[in-house]
């Protein structure tokens, strides 16, 4: 996708709109929403937009929180595991999967406390190829996430999954600009 049409997307400040009733037998193309969420505020501002998405078209929503392995995250990590050869980065890992779970299924059982279908998922990995594949493998016709909406210095400093899935991703992408709504 283009830088422009990247800008378009998140730049956006204009609410999302409503999907008619007798859009319901379209809705085969979003059989399944794929919400990528890290426990933060700003992730969750999409949930406002899968709900809105999904409870018309009476659409699974599927939760997918990715835990990062240390060595993968490169120069993201707070710690380096070759540094830090005593650290049992496999323990961690499993300890923020285990949080990442609990996580998902609370906000999970808000989401249905709304009448609305979830399942929740915790992958390990790049999040932005776990993102894709947990996509392919649950069969989610649409991605629902929030973006910083940093410039391109910030995403050269920081990083960006979602620019990155825009890149990669197979499944339309949908982002929220999380200024635009909070």
């Amino acid at each position: 996708m283009g830088q422009k049409m990247a800008i378009a997307i998140t730049g956006g400040r204009c609410p999302p709109s409503t999907v008619p009733v007798d859009a319901r037998e379209e809705a085969n193309m979003y059989a399944k929403l794929l919400v990528p969420l890290d426990g933060s505020i700003v992730a969750e501002a999409a949930l406002a937009h899968a709900e809105a998405i999904a409870g018309p078209l009476d659409v699974e929503i599927l939760l997918l929180s990715v835990v990062d392995r240390p060595r993968e995250v490169g120069r993201h990590a707070m710690m380096d595991a070759d540094y830090y050869p005593w650290v049992d980065i496999d323990a961690l890992v499993q300890k923020k999967a285990e949080g990442a779970q609990t996580y998902l299924a609370k906000v999970a059982e808000g989401l249905q406390g709304k009448g609305l279908r979830v399942s929740t998922v915790v992958a390990i990995g790049d999040p932005a190829g776990m993102i894709v594949e947990e996509a392919r493998k649950q069969g989610a016709g649409l991605i629902v996430m929030t973006t910083h909406g940093r410039g391109a210095l910030g995403r050269f400093i920081f990083g960006s999954v979602s620019q990155k899935l825009l890149e990669i991703s197979p499944v339309p992408v949908f982002l929220v600009r999380w200024r635009a709504v909070l």
